[in-house]
């Protein structure tokens, strides 16, 4: 019976009480917004974020949510106003930080992330995330003395973590060691093999090493996983045309980047090579056939007996 009593009596409170009932609908708010921003409901997750904003400006939780979306979205001067707001409202909060040094690095604002990635590290020294950032600005700074230091102490910890080999490659590729540097990145890849961005950058530094067979498989899997990205049919469009000399293949991907973005001045520009290219090749061919002829009809008239 008390049991009865008390199961009905929270219910009453639970029922009653709007503070409660407001903690519970934020709770599952949030949460929605998180699984559209995964789901790139980019719209539904906005509209979902401005109405909770509005009434619950100060709660921490839900500026990071908005945060995320934002920069997921693309829209950066929004996540860092979101992050800004909370790093000033929440300073014991390391991911504003974090984040905003890694966007200000996008910015190439070198000084200014690299402020905010020592300030991170100085918050949570331990925490692996603040200190890949830290790593990443003294490299893109030159510091590479001391990022030697910090990836040393990195590799020690997590030598087995992607996003540490990657740093390693970042390293290597600025010394100019391109052996060491395919090491790391191929490292990285094996943890985590599906990223886009590694693959392009496992290519780049294929043709950097003339290893171009290497290059174009590294791009026909990138393109693969996204085959409408103009980003990577460029870079395969180049990779064919300058450096396999495969005009026909080039001519390809040159199309269909016109296909996506029927005013791109470089795919017509890149077609219009080709064409002239594929030309001259006829014609030397066919000049190299006909002094081949030559060659044998005055070979042929040499051996006959008199």
């Amino acid at each position: 019976m008390k049991r009865i009593l008390l199961t009905i009596l929270m219910l009453t409170v639970v029922s009653t009480n709007p503070a409660f009932a407001l903690s519970n609908s934020e709770d599952a708010g949030i949460k929605r917004i998180v699984e559209l921003t995964n789901a790139q409901s980019y719209v539904k997750a906005t509209n979902l974020f401005d109405r909770m904003i509005e009434a619950d400006p100060s709660n921490p939780q839900l500026r990071l949510a908005g945060a995320r979306l934002y920069r997921q979205m693309g829209m950066f001067a929004r996540a860092m106003s979101e992050y800004k707001q909370l790093m000033n409202a929440e300073p014991h909060l390391i991911e504003p930080v974090i984040a905003l040094s890694q966007m200000y690095m996008e910015y190439l604002n070198l000084p200014q992330a690299m402020t905010l990635a020592r300030h991170a590290v100085g918050l949570s020294p331990n925490n692996k995330t603040a200190r890949i950032a830290l790593c990443t600005v003294l490299i893109a700074s030159d510091y590479l003395k001391e990022a030697e230091d910090e990836l040393s102490k990195l590799q020690k910890e997590a030598a087995a973590d992607p996003q540490v080999n990657y740093v390693g490659y970042k390293l290597y590729l600025k010394r100019g060691q391109l052996g060491k540097a395919r090491q790391q990145l191929e490292a990285a890849m094996k943890l985590e093999p599906g990223n886009g961005q590694w693959l392009l950058d496992l290519s780049e530094l294929c043709e950097m090493q003339g290893d171009y067979a290497a290059a174009n498989v590294c791009l026909q899997r990138a393109l693969h996983a996204d085959p409408q990205s103009v980003d990577k049919l460029s870079k395969m469009a180049t990779l064919q045309e300058y450096f396999l000399h495969n005009y026909d293949q080039a001519t390809i991907q040159y199309k269909q980047i016109l296909a996506i973005d029927p005013d791109s001045v470089t795919a017509l520009a890149g077609l219009d090579r080709c064409k002239t290219r594929n030309n001259d090749l006829a014609g030397m061919l066919k000049i190299q056939i006909r002094a081949l002829a030559a060659y044998l009809i005055k070979l042929f008239a040499y051996i006959q007996p008199f």
